[in-house]
């Protein structure tokens, strides 16, 4: 079935079939992208799982497990060279701790996981300085220093001790607050959909309110423009009836052009009818006249009969006149010649 068969009404009703299709299409694929970048959305548990394989492949900088570490290493190698380059890298590590420290002391925001940043930090702090004060010395042979082994088990040991349990205690905070913040995602992704739902649901009814709305003018008046013009195409129409204009859209336009075209037909047939009225008047005329050219012509015809029939008469009465001179004559001759024979 071709649109071009379809009628206004119709077509109103596909073209508002297809908005409400493809917003409710829209609406899907947003819940699909939603759900798939969603905080515990596939997506997110793929970055979540990257990121915990990056922790647990590298140490993280904020916990000094590392130094500790290499510390015992620095202090059971014999070789100078590789002394050297475990005291640049413990250096190195040291300086990571203090630009990951700032980092994060600007970043976080001030509350209880700021401050327990800030107790991680403390201990962090004095193993550094325990190592550039006294285990760097004793490692490098300084008198005064003591042994590395006393300086590890006595100074650096309990500052680690330390520093674990209060990462222990900031990582716990962080879950907490991680775990909060997750649900107060889902929460606001749960809202935010059925928001969504409801915005949708309350559109796809305007749409079509605001549909019904217009198409009914449209339809009514484009019905009445139907019915105007059949009855226009029946043998007997009324021009005197008008549309009804209801509005200045194009609707009220068309309507107002079609009254005035019937108003010029009907201009049209009155002069039409006027005509006719006024050709039977003089066609009656002249019928009339003719009768009376034909009345005429016959007594016209008559008079010339009778004017033959005198003709007629007057020659028979000339003829007579002639034969009485004739006999007159002869009686004149004949009296002449009486007369004659008398002397």
């Amino acid at each position: 079935m071709s649109i071009r068969n379809l009628g206004i009404k119709q077509r109103i009703l596909v073209l508002g079939g297809i908005v409400v299709v493809g917003f409710v299409a829209l609406l899907l694929i947003a819940g699909g992208i939603l759900d798939h970048v969603m905080i515990n959305g596939d997506l997110y548990d793929e970055i979540v799982r990257e990121h915990d394989l990056v922790a647990d492949i590298l140490p993280p900088p904020h916990y000094i497990v590392d130094s500790f570490l290499l510390c015992y290493q620095i202090n059971g190698t014999t070789l100078t060279a590789s002394r050297n380059e475990m005291l640049d890298e413990l250096s190195a590590s040291a300086e990571l701790f203090d630009r990951r420290r700032a980092f994060w002391q600007a970043k976080l925001p001030d509350g209880d996981l700021k401050q327990d940043m800030q107790r991680v930090a403390e201990p962090a702090e004095e193993f550094f300085r325990i190592v550039r004060e006294r285990f760097v010395p004793a490692v490098q042979g300084a008198a005064d220093a003591g042994e590395p082994q006393a300086v590890l088990n006595e100074w650096l040991a309990p500052a680690f001790e330390r520093h674990k349990l209060a990462v222990a205690a900031a990582l716990q905070r962080a879950r907490t607050l991680i775990t909060t913040t997750e649900a107060d995602a889902e929460a606001a992704v749960a809202g935010g959909r059925t928001a969504a739902l409801i915005v949708a649901a309350v559109v796809v009814l305007l749409i079509l309110l605001g549909g019904l709305l217009i198409m009914r003018p449209v339809s009514t008046s484009l019905s009445m423009l139907s019915v105007r013009m059949h009855e226009l195409a029946e043998s007997e129409a009324d021009l005197s009836a008008r549309l009804e204009i209801t509005s200045n859209d194009e609707i009220g336009q068309l309507s107002h052009s079609f009254n005035r075209f019937v108003e010029k037909i009907a201009s049209l047939v009155q002069a039409v009818r006027k005509s006719s009225i006024q050709l039977t008047s003089t066609s009656t005329e002249m019928a009339a006249t003719s009768r009376e050219q034909e009345a005429t012509v016959n007594a016209f015809g008559s008079s010339t009969n009778q004017i033959a029939a005198s003709v007629q008469q007057i020659s028979a009465t000339g003829t007579e006149l002639m034969k009485t001179i004739d006999d007159v004559q002869e009686i004149a001759h004949h009296s002449e010649s009486l007369a004659d024979t008398g002397r």
